[in-house]
């Protein structure tokens, strides 16, 4: 066979074999786009729900209704049934109106009016308006805690739920009589890391990150002045 015809023959099937690739990947994308407007069920509160106030509790005073939503527009661990939260309690404040979500409920601690998930202790901080992210953090929230020492900063608890929050005034200081807005932050933390942050408001400035489900924090190193360059 000609060497001619042989070269024509391998192009014609590299490119059939391309146009396939091609076809297969928009398949793809297409069918995950399709996925992704498929519509779903999630429960959501027809009524306020109180701190502390049982799944059960809660669906037997109608507090639930389902609704109807695209895959992509659900909230991060939405739920479709009352199922999974029936044996546990509110660990925030729940609005009317809202998807509900796994991270909202726990196990509570029967001895505190706070419900405090699992084995956790519960300590409260005190932060101004630039540390606490403007005010965009709230009970329910997940943050990562930084401190700032000795000209140093780094991350001292990668992520924690906050579990209340309370507004209080810091005073100004000399030479400037305005009072300086801040909340008290109550966290949900093992004794360990509950050790490091009560350690961390004396022997340094703590700061709030407000995080995402997918952001991603870890205690890899410390930033100084020598690297601000």
């Amino acid at each position: 066979m000609p060497r001619r015809t042989v070269l024509l023959i391998a192009s014609l099937g590299a490119a059939f074999l391309g146009v396939l690739l091609v076809i297969v990947y928009v398949n793809g994308v297409d069918s995950r786009a399709r996925k992704g407007q498929e519509i779903v069920e999630v429960l959501y509160t027809k009524v306020p729900i109180q701190l502390g106030t049982s799944g059960a509790t809660a669906e037997q005073g109608g507090a639930f209704e389902l609704r109807k939503v695209a895959r992509d527009a659900a909230a991060a661990g939405a739920l479709s049934s009352v199922g999974p939260i029936q044996g546990l309690t509110a660990l925030i404040a729940i609005p009317a109106g809202q998807p509900v979500t796994s991270a909202q409920w726990g196990e509570s601690n029967a001895t505190s009016s706070l419900a405090i998930p699992g084995t956790k202790v519960a300590i409260s901080i005190q932060l101004g308006d630039t540390q606490r992210v403007a005010g965009f953090v709230t009970p329910g929230s997940d943050v990562a805690v930084f401190i700032t020492r000795n000209n140093a900063t780094n991350v001292l608890i990668p992520r924690v739920r906050v579990l209340a929050v309370g507004s209080s005034t810091i005073n100004g200081s000399a030479g400037n009589s305005e009072a300086v807005p801040s909340s008290i932050f109550t966290l949900a933390l093992d004794q360990n890391d509950a050790e490091k942050v009560i350690l961390g408001q004396g022997n340094g400035a703590l700061s709030f990150a407000l995080l995402s489900k997918d952001s991603r924090t870890g205690r890899n190193g410390r930033t100084t002045t020598s690297d601000l360059r």
